[in-house]
């Protein structure tokens, strides 16, 4: 998988991430992996694998429509699911398509 066709978690994180579609079937288990079944996981988990250092507050979804800017506290209570369809990385409940990069800031 090219990094072009992964997202990034960066910012305010103790561990930068890439995710691939494959990859992101890490939060369901082995089996999905190996098949490749679900590509899709959580927001809350993503952000949990990353480390969330104490500092941050803001999530921006970096995309191919641009940026949207969420207070962390309000993506954490939605736990909305990222998913790979059709091409690339979508989060339906927020109405984001084409997904490149979470950034995380400080408040």
């Amino acid at each position: 998988m090219r990094k072009k066709e992964c997202f990034s978690v960066y910012g305010e994180v103790f561990n930068i991430l890439y995710f691939s579609p494959r990859t992101l079937n890490i939060f369901n288990g082995i089996d999905a992996i190996v098949k490749n079944e679900s590509n899709s996981a959580k927001l809350k988990d993503v952000l949990d694998k990353a480390i969330l250092k104490e500092t941050a507050k803001k999530v921006v979804f970096v995309t191919k429509n641009g940026r949207f800017e969420y207070s962390l506290k309000e993506v954490l209570d939605k736990n909305p699911t990222i998913i790979y369809e059709n091409g690339e990385f979508k989060i339906p409940e927020l109405g984001i398509e084409g997904l490149k990069g979470i950034r995380v800031e400080r408040g």
